[in-house]
């Protein structure tokens, strides 16, 4: 198949380049996870790697039999996305590094696609047949026109992308699974590389966000202690609530933002300890709340409340010493309260590096 190195990661604008596909034909186990990767595409311009992630068709239908629709349609809190995505298969959750020839490359730019067979096309189109605007990211498909070598849609499914029925056509994927299809768009750290020999990867798997605890705050600044419990590990955590102020962030918002919208800028800050320490990179106290969202600065008391914008603002808390600071989401009126929720980040599985010679 041809692909391009394009502002476009699928297809091609009018300054696209051509590159040149290097097969590969490698699979690799990731623990239980299947990974195929067909090839990389090179050029003067910089390089692309496709790769396809093997998905069973029994965890997807498990995973969207729980999650129906009338259950992704009701999402609303953060914690509950967060759920939602970290049980989704389907959910890309990984990042890869890529070295040819011992040179490593940039990331420039990253996308995927799903690919569904007739058992879960049919599972999605068996629900209210809502548009594809308000389909979950899980299941969404285009109504694009089906490759000529696709097996044909029967009235009751939904049709798979165009682009990923190429995919699967030109990489000759098992059309009895479900599959994920990403596609990195590289820079060239130095000389280009446009005869590999050797290509080594690097799947670094991100955190998922787990809520273990909730707890309430308010401007009492009476010291409290709170037991959280990992949800993998079991170990026990000691939490000390130290503090809990309001703050106002009125000096944060003058270099940027439009001058037409109003931002919320009260919040309250919390400082605490937890033992045994833990890095702030896989533990975090988050606000419920998403807080108030900015607002047009020309609309009256009454608009407002129905004309917030979808950006939101946050504020990150600092690390104090042997202290942590958590701030809560913004408001436009100082706030007294605020429940929290206590947030393990949690690497699935452990990271994997595998290098391999090019086929002649």
């Amino acid at each position: 198949m041809n692909v391009y190195y394009s502002k476009k990661l699928w297809g091609r604008d009018r300054y696209a380049k051509k590159l040149t596909p290097v097969p590969l034909q490698k699979t690799i186990l990731w623990e239980k996870q299947e990974l195929f990767i067909p090839a990389v595409y090179v050029g003067k311009a910089g390089a692309v790697l496709d790769v396809c992630e093997k998905i069973s068709v029994d965890d997807m239908a498990a995973f969207l039999k729980k999650w129906n629709q009338e259950r992704r349609l009701s999402l609303k809190t953060q914690e509950e996305l967060e759920q939602f995505d970290a049980e989704n298969p389907g959910s890309k959750d990984f990042m890869t590094e890529m070295s040819l020839n011992d040179s490593p490359l940039t990331c420039r730019i990253s996308g995927s696609l799903m690919w569904y067979p007739p058992a879960i096309s049919r599972m999605t189109a068996n629900e209210t047949d809502a548009p594809d605007e308000d389909r979950s990211p899980a299941i969404q498909t285009s109504r694009s026109a089906d490759s000529k070598d696709a097996e044909p849609a029967s009235d009751d499914d939904w049709p798979n992308d165009k682009i990923a029925e190429e995919l699967m056509n030109a990489y000759g994927c098992d059309r009895t699974c479900c599959w994920h299809f990403g596609r990195v768009s590289y820079e060239w750290k130095s000389e280009p590389v446009l005869a590999p020999q050797k290509i080594s990867l690097y799947f670094q798997i991100r955190p998922v966000p787990v809520t273990a605890g909730h707890f309430m705050t308010d401007l009492s600044n009476r010291t409290e202690n709170i037991e959280i419990v990992h949800p993998i590990s079991g170990q026990k955590y000691d939490l000390t609530i130290l503090e809990c102020e309001q703050m106002q962030h009125h000096l944060s918002f003058t270099q940027f933002g439009r001058k037409d919208i109003v931002y919320p800028e009260h919040s309250l800050i919390l400082a605490y300890r937890i033992s045994p320490e833990i890095p702030d990179s896989l533990f975090t106290i988050r606000d419920c709340s998403d807080g108030d969202h900015p607002r047009k600065a020309d609309t009256s008391e009454i608009d407002q409340k129905n004309q917030c914008l979808s950006s939101s603002v946050f504020v990150i808390g600092n690390h104090r010493g042997p202290d942590h600071t958590a701030a809560s989401s913004l408001y436009f009126e100082p706030v007294s309260t605020v429940q929290w929720r206590a947030v393990f980040h949690i690497k699935k599985k452990a990271d994997l590096q595998i290098s391999f010679s090019v086929p002649d």
